[in-house]
């Protein structure tokens, strides 16, 4: 096999028998040459003599393996018929691999006939090689890397590998005993597996977890044992295929195949039926849901490859290719087609959009992209080292960030292109233990014996820490404050309380499907219904019962909200949000122009808007009209690296500039004039206006302690608790999730209350009590209801029978329109969101980013999800929960025109082409990435979804209350035995609507769950739409901390799991 492993098949009269476990099968053809047939119906072929000639997919598509005389591979042919030719010296050993871009990879040996050298094909004439030693049993001993560093291993008398020795000295030892494997790490932990008939009988990890496997007779896991000593339990049938898996809570899943072993059907613990169709070559044609609702149908030309997807409405996207099976357009629903091409390995070249605009990659001769160029003239640029770890990155605007490594290639020093580096140090076991930044503040960092991060101490002396469960998930965190507040899971790892050290728990109820259907907190009691689908068509929550139905495709079609009535939903050909008609029977309406993009918004008083963008997808004017008259007009100017340098409101223009590292340092227009300065971690230093100068100071903890005549003050935590003005001292209270209770202060009386999921759902501010019903549980879901207004979000309010209008440009709610079309309120914000001047009288807490859900209150401050924020300060009241970024209280980096946080977690690039959510406003797209698997371009791919919640269902495997489906990146991972592609953020990088990776550019291919082998199946799935994004990558260095798991919450290795994976880095979407 590739990996290395013999399979002994055993000859009976003729018949070739496979070992235990092996369910793949043998026979010898009558011309004598052999032929292996794959339980997923791909073959291998064998020449008489027992050599591999040809691998086919179950198309028929062809690897083929030419041979010389002495059998040695002279060339390797793929279906698309790119091929790798091999070279050989007299005696028979390998000299050079040559590839269809006529690169050349040469190999040198000793006189055992040990590989001693590899070069590789030269990088600006530079040609780089690995070099290796042996013993005289032929191990490896020692190897110099492209960089010239040292790697060395030892062996026992049984040639078993003892230690492996890193550049940098550190060495991992092994040990071995006839059933067991002990693993002793740098740091001096131990790691031991034992077997039991050469199978995995347990691990035993450095903290002394241990989790344990059975197996059948034919090596089928039969059950496995968690770190918690909870049993997960599996059968299968004669071929392998996994039939049932039950996790310790007796809740088992079913599984059905056909005679090929296709997965048929997936049944549910609750009974609900997924129905899977192919075609005789094993290719998804149709996806019935429990339901019985048929949700995407596919077909596919003669290599298999998909032409067409329909989803469950029959709106069809289809696809075209090349002679090698690369995609060369993708035709959505409404004939928006949009083009790529590609270099001879299958490596996107060009992508042009539906109205011609091109962005080209280029590549360095290891076929690393090395620049993208943009529409408009600009382009971005990359440098790596030997390694293919990236060393700086280029903007479009020539600004250039840095990285630096050690030896064994952990990121070092990390410097943006201010000159401000942060600075990263890793125990012997490459945990990282310090971060010091650009300030030289350092935060520290402490692990269990596993990798567990258990305390981080940051520079002002406060400690936090944290305790986990053997399984991984975390069972405590302690604040600085010294309470602690613990978490508690059921057996099948789905959180179950949140137990504070007073007042009132949180707790979690699911179904037999792992769906939250109830949440008790301190407000009550809020319950989830689901369709057989696992669509939510019922949230009753103490404030307000909200009911929903659905297409076909699983759109929301109505929304009914106990107490305000039913809105309604409408959809285009494409699968995008036509219309809405609120309660009041009021029409908002939407068109897209020809790159699918928003292009008008009409309401139901008259007026409409209308979008324009430039060549890049980037809001370039709103106007607000009342039939053809123009009420307001809001233009923007970008610069080249999407950073706003002008905005202008009916003729008057504010101009903005930055810094090198892409922070606000200017916002000028007539009679008005500010400068910012910042200090080396992003710190505001100073605001100058108009002349008048404000000084800002901070403790090394990045806490402000002065802004000018005000001080504040902080608890242990972190946490903002008074603010000192002339005219008197706000004092701020918090509960045990850091949410902020009361507010009190000079006129200044609030008190708030939160769900269990940190959402505020309640108010009393000057005496007056708002209650919110939301659309959702989740802190972004949006408002319909307080007591004093009914909302539909992003759209109007209407209180007292009157509805208004507000009206939005690219992030801001700055005017508002009564029934009749008339302008009735404005506002003039600055940039960071603080009120400057208004017109008339504005209704509703939704001004500064209103859309988006940021709300404001008496005190002048804002909530933004999880955190509230202050305008005038440009920062949150206490840390960042999620410890994003490099300074975790600065609101979006302090570059708050193109960013939005409505979470209060993390800056997101805001409407570089715009979408419509199903609340009416428009929100920048969601991160759908779609990487190929890079051992098998015919495998499945993993899909990184948005990160958003749906229709406010909560995520299933809550670890705390922060990290949920909003904040951890959400990954279906199909355990076939091989890892999806992690490109590195050089080798994928987006622009617009495109996206460039690594290995293939949208090559989408629809397949359901095929079993692998040893009872692990993948989870059936349809992509209907190709999206393409840009990441931005100027400052998006590492910011992890180590010991980071991949949890699945179904348990181990269960079949169709889904691993929630920490947003370890600063990335900006």
């Amino acid at each position: 096999m590739p990996d290395g492993l013999l399979v002994p098949y055993a000859e009976v009269s003729g018949a070739f028998d496979p070992p235990s476990g092996w369910q793949h099968g043998l026979v010898k053809n009558a011309n004598g040459t052999f032929t292996l047939t794959f339980t997923n119906q791909s073959k291998w072929e064998f020449n008489a003599a027992g050599w591999l000639t040809a691998k086919k997919d179950r198309v028929g598509n062809t690897t083929t393996v030419n041979r010389n005389a002495s059998h040695k591979i002279t060339t390797v042919t793929s279906p698309d018929g790119r091929a790798l030719t091999f070279a050989y010296d007299g005696s028979g050993r390998i000299t050079s691999v040559t590839d269809p871009l006529s690169r050349v990879w040469t190999f040198t040996h000793n006189a055992a006939g040990d590989t001693t050298g590899v070069s590789y094909p030269a990088l600006s004439g530079v040609t780089k090689t690995r070099t290796f030693t042996y013993n005289a049993q032929h191990n490896i001993l020692t190897e110099t890397d492209l960089d010239g560093h040292v790697w060395t291993w030892t062996y026992d008398s049984s040639e078993r590998m003892t230690s492996h020795v890193s550049p940098l000295g550190h060495t991992t030892g092994y040990a071995y005993t006839t059933s067991s494997t002990t693993i002793t790490l740098p740091g001096g932990q131990t790691v031991v597996h034992n077997y039991s008939s050469g199978l995995l009988a347990s691990e035993v990890d450095a903290a002394g977890f241990s989790t344990a496997y059975t197996y059948d007779a034919e090596r089928n896991p039969l059950t496995v044992t968690d770190a918690r000593g909870k049993v997960w339990t599996y059968t299968y049938d004669a071929k392998g295929n996994t039939l049932t898996s039950k996790n310790p809570l007796n809740q088992t899943t079913t599984y059905t195949y056909n005679a090929t072993n296709d997965l048929l059907t997936v049944t549910t613990p609750l009974g609900h039926v997924t129905t899977v169709n192919y075609n005789a070559q094993g290719r998804v044609t149709s996806v019935v849901d429990p339901l019985g609702r048929t949700t995407a149908t596919a077909t596919y030309n003669a290599f298999g490859d998909l032409t067409a997807v329909a989803d469950g409405l029959g709106r069809t996207s289809s696809m075209a290719y090349n002679g090698y099976g690369d995609v060369t357009s993708s035709t959505d629903p409404t004939g928006l087609q949009t083009s790529a091409t590609y270099d001879l390995i299958g490596r996107v070249a060009t992508v042009t959009d539906p109205s011609g605009n091109v962005i080209t990659a280029t590549r360095d001769n290891w076929r690393r992209i090395a620049g993208v160029a943009l529409p408009g003239g600009t382009s971005v640029s990359l440098v790596y080292n030997f390694r293919n770890l990236v060393t700086s990155f280029t903007d479009e605007l020539s600004r250039t960030s840095s990285r630096t490594y050690d030896n064994a290639g952990r990121l070092i020093t990390a410097t943006n292109p201010k000159g401000e580096t942060h600075t990263y140090t890793y125990n012997s076991n490459s945990w990282v233990t310090a971060i010091t930044n650009g300030r030289g503040a350092t935060r520290n960092f402490a692990h269990s014996a596993r990798g567990d991060v258990t305390s981080l101490t940051l520079p002002d002396g406060a400690v936090e820490q944290w305790s986990y469960l053997g399984t991984g998930q975390t069972s405590g965190y302690t604040s600085p404050l010294g309470y602690t507040n613990s978490y508690v899971f059921d057996d099948a790892g789905q959180m179950t309380t949140v137990d504070y050290p007073a007042g009132t728990d949180t707790t979690f109820a699911y179904d037999a499907s792992g769906r939250h259907t109830q949440m008790v907190d301190a407000t009550g009691t809020t319950t989830y219904t689901y369709n057989a689908a696992g669509e939510l068509t019922s949230l009753a929550q103490p404030q307000g019962t909200t009911t929903y139905t659905y297409n076909a495709a699983g759109q929301r079609l109505t929304m009914n909200e106990a107490g305000s009535g039913t809105t309604t939903y409408s959809y285009d050909t494409a699968g995008r949000l036509a219309s809405l008609v609120n309660p009041f029977s009021e029409t908002t309406s939407f068109v897209y122009d020809t790159l699918g993009r928003v292009g008008q918004k009409s309401l139901a008083n008259g007026t409409s808007e209308h979008y324009a963008y430039d060549t890049r997808s980037r809001l370039t004017q709103v106007q607000l009209k009342q039939g053809a008259t123009v009420l307001r007009t809001t233009g923007y100017a970008w610069d080249n690296a999407d950073q706003i340098t002008s905005q202008t409101v009916n003729g008057v223009t504010t101009s903005y500039g930055y810094d090198l590292a892409g922070q606000l340092t200017s916002e000028v227009r007539s009679g008005y004039n500010v400068a910012y300065t910042y200090d080396a971690n992003g710190n505001r230093l100073s605001k100058t206006v108009n002349g008048v100068a404000e000084s800002y100071t901070y403790d090394l903890a990045d806490k402000m302690l002065t802004a000018g005549a005000k001080s504040y003050t902080y608890d242990a935590a972190g946490r903002t608790v008074g603010i000192n003005a002339p005219g008197g001292t706000t004092t701020l209270t918090y509960d045990y999730e850091s949410r902020v209770t009361a507010i009190s202060g000079p006129g200044i009386n609030e008190t708030h209350t939160y769900n269990g999921l940190d959402t505020r759902v309640g108010t009393v501010q000057g005496g007056v009590s708002r209650t919110f019903v939301r659309d959702g549980s989740y802190v972004t879901d949006p408002v319909l209801r307080d007591g004093q207004a009914t909302y539909t979000p992003g759209v109007s309010e209407r209180r007292g029978g009157v509805s208004t209008w507000s009206h939005s440009g690219l992030k801001n709610a700055d005017a508002q329109t009564t029934s009749v079309g008339a302008i009735a309120a404005t506002r003039v914000y600055d940039a960071f969101g603080a009120e400057l001047s208004a017109t008339g009288t504005w209704k509703g807490p939704f001004g500064y980013a209103g859309g988006l859900g940021y709300q404001e209150d008496s005190s002048g401050l804002k909530l933004l999800g999880h955190r509230y924020y202050d305008p005038t300060t440009g920062r949150f009241l206490s840390r960042d929960p999620i410890k994003d970024a490099r300074n975790w209280y600065v609101y979006c980096s302090a570059a708050p025109l193109s960013r939005q946080d409505r979470r209060g977690l993390y800056g997101e690039i805001e409407f570089i082409g715009n979408d419509i959510g199903q609340n009416g406003f428009p929100f920048g797209h969601g991160r759908v990435i779609i990487r190929p698997d890079i051992n098998d371009s015919s495998k499945d791919y993993e899909i990184d979804f948005p990160r958003r919640t749906f229709d406010g269902n909560p995520t299933t495997d809550p670890v705390t209350k922060e990290e949920n489906s909003d904040v951890w990146s959400k990954k279906r991972r199909f355990p076939d035995g091989h890892l999806m592609l992690e490109d590195e953020f050089a080798n994928e990088m987006r622009y617009g609507n495109y996206n460039f990776v690594t290995n293939n550019c949208w090559h989408i291919v629809i397949r359901a769950a095929e079993v692998a082998s040893r009872g692990e199946y993948r989870r059936p799935f349809v992509v209907s739409n190709l999206s393409f994004f840009y990441m931005r990558a100027i400052d998006g260095w590492t910011n992890g901390t180590g010991g980071g798991n991949w949890d699945p919450p179904n348990g181990p290795g269960l079949p169709g799991s889904i691993a929630f994976k920490r947003n370890g880095s600063t990335v900006y979407h």
